[in-house]
């Protein structure tokens, strides 16, 4: 009998289901709309058409990967944040849900603070994600993203000009200071930094596992990147202008001391989609 879509289909949702995937058939969706490129839609109708011998192969050795623990985002290449395309793989930071709450806080931010073209710099940029998605959802903005790493960049540069965004890249260690170029002042900065503690790398789940460590581990306690940006990106900050952080999920409390430390005013939490605290804010004195 001929293998058709449709059961190839099957018999991948019944791999994952029984090898312990939990959302086994939205991931089944994934696989197939991303290594096959056939979406859920042409499963339905034209699920009795022949797939070829390349289609199995393609769809056993996703299958299989992913059993191992290897991560759905980086089989299929490609992940969706704020509806916007990114392409991702090994040496980036998958972007997460989470970090919606960031782009909101962001947006928001933007939308009322009355600048005619407001300058942002998102810190730690990864794929790009925080960077695309406000200069794409605010166009009036001139987006910096800051990246170290080569294989991020690589991605970043992908994405930008995937999203045809207006974004300037600058490679650089945000740890190393306020060195954008041309050195103009900062209405905001958004920054979704490296927060693991050490003993948060020592029990990461299998799929995070794959990620970055340049992307995950923050130092002992998690707040490296916490105490650097706050103090060195503190003078490129326009008097009134926010920074605004991812962090992990308890910390609120240290970061705001850090903040507080260094001399930064109106300190603000916001929580995510799953009510955890997620996002912090704090703006530098207007004088």
């Amino acid at each position: 009998m001929a293998m058709t879509v449709r059961r190839l289909y099957q018999q991948v949702r019944e791999q994952l289901k029984s090898g312990g995937i939990e959302s086994y058939a939205a991931e089944a969706r994934f696989l197939f709309e991303g290594v096959l490129g056939i979406d859920y839609q042409n499963i339905l109708l034209c699920g009795e058409l022949e797939a070829s011998a390349r289609q199995e192969q393609l769809a056993y050795e996703a299958v299989e990967k992913r059993l191992t623990g290897y991560p759905l985002q980086y089989i299929t290449g490609m992940w969706e944040f704020y509806s916007f395309p990114f392409e991702v793989g090994e040496g980036v930071l998958i972007p997460r849900p989470d970090t919606e709450a960031l782009c909101d806080v962001a947006l928001r931010y933007l939308n009322r603070c009355g600048c005619g073209r407001p300058v942002v710099a998102d810190l730690c940029s990864g794929t790009g994600c925080l960077a695309v998605a406000i200069s794409l959802k605010f166009e009036a903005a001139k987006v910096y993203a800051v990246e170290k790493y080569a294989a991020a960049l690589t991605y970043l540069r992908r994405n930008v000009a995937l999203n045809k965004a207006d974004v300037r890249i600058v490679e650089g260690d945000v740890l190393e200071g306020g060195f954008l170029e041309p050195a103009e002042p900062l209405d905001l900065i958004v920054c979704n930094p490296p927060y693991l503690t050490k003993e948060d790398m020592e029990d990461l789940q299998t799929e995070v596992s794959y990620e970055p460590e340049t992307a995950l581990y923050g130092d002992e306690d998690g707040l490296l990147f916490y105490r650097a940006v706050s103090e060195q990106w503190f003078e490129r900050l326009k008097p009134g202008g926010m920074l605004a952080f991812e962090i992990g999920m308890g910390q609120e409390e240290d970061v705001a001391g850090i903040l507080g430390r260094n001399g930064y005013q109106n300190i603000c939490t916001y929580r995510d989609v799953c009510g955890i605290i997620r996002v912090l804010t704090a703006q530098r004195p207007s004088c």
